[in-house]
């Protein structure tokens, strides 16, 4: 009584499937990853150029500078100066560590 065969099991979706429908639902999906694919190399890929041409053109640290040197804990009125007196280079040749001189000490800040 409760165990009977199911004499018919059919899908609605996959009874209305046909040539047409699939090669439309193909052709979709082509152009969306076409699109997806554009949209990367011109947003994603773009902004890292830019990012770089940014970084080339800005003014690095030399010896003699000048600078602010932030801290989270005060407001910006009481961040300290310092005088940029030695830098270190990593392997690429970006300055990567600065050693300060400031009222109180000699530090190091690294970028």
């Amino acid at each position: 009584m409760f165990l009977q065969e199911v004499k018919e099991a059919k899908i609605s979706d996959l009874d209305f499937l046909d040539s047409k429908s699939l090669n439309k639902r193909y052709a979709y999906r082509e152009r969306l990853r076409q699109d997806i694919r554009k949209r990367f190399r011109s947003e994603y890929l773009g902004q890292l150029r830019q990012y770089e041409k940014k970084m080339q053109n800005s003014k690095s640290f030399e010896i003699g500078d000048v600078v602010l040197i932030s801290s989270d804990n005060t407001k910006r009125l009481d961040w300290s100066l310092g005088k940029v007196i030695e830098l270190f280079t990593s392997p690429d040749g970006n300055i990567r560590l600065v050693k300060l001189k400031t009222k109180m000490e000699k530090s190091y800040v690294q970028f």
